[in-house]
């Protein structure tokens, strides 16, 4: 059974910036294991995209680029002293404790490298990144989706017509295809 995902924008004062590092780097391990060994971690400038996210959703203005958050609802309770202790939790202002398990980073129409159909026809938005923490607490199936359909609807709100998906195409391609 499919997760309810609660998707929200990140934000500066939250724990989104540590739980997005914390992301990229345990899929390391499952990349690794999986022979694609060429993909890094990624920390570098991470506090910076969450503060221009934050700036650009609550004023309009600035870099525009989107980060948003997939959580759904703890059900474990008190956090432990285990592993899953390190998970991004948080209580919403309703009392409801929820746990980061994905996030997206959405930017409007501007690559990291140039797509020649995407910049060709305009009016897009990009999901640069798509990920879902590996240490999660078992329940983020469906979170990638949930993700790619929260950005359906920014996208229109901004006046864009199409959403375009980056992967990663080393190691064996399967990503890809």
């Amino acid at each position: 059974m499919t997760a309810k995902f609660y998707i929200r924008n990140a934000e500066v004062s939250s724990i989104d910036a540590q739980f997005i590092i914390d992301a990229f780097d345990s899929t390391l391990p499952h990349l690794a294991a999986a022979g694609n060994i060429g993909q890094a971690g990624f920390a570098e400038r991470i506090e910076d995209m969450v503060a221009k996210s934050e700036s650009f959703y609550k004023t309009g203005t600035g870099h525009p680029i989107i980060v948003f958050i997939a959580e759904v609802e703890d059900d474990q309770g008190t956090v432990s002293a285990s592993t899953t202790a390190r998970l991004a939790r948080r209580v919403d202002v309703n009392g409801k404790a929820l746990v980061s398990v994905s996030f997206a980073i959405v930017l409007d129409e501007r690559f990291k490298n140039h797509v020649g159909a995407a910049l060709e026809k305009g009016n897009f938005v990009f999901l640069q990144y798509l990920v879902t923490d590996h240490r999660g607490i078992g329940k983020h199936r469906g979170a990638g989706n949930a993700l790619i359909e929260s950005s359906k609807p920014y996208a229109s709100d901004h006046g864009r017509r199409t959403v375009w998906v980056d992967c990663w195409d080393g190691g064996d391609g399967l990503l890809v295809k």
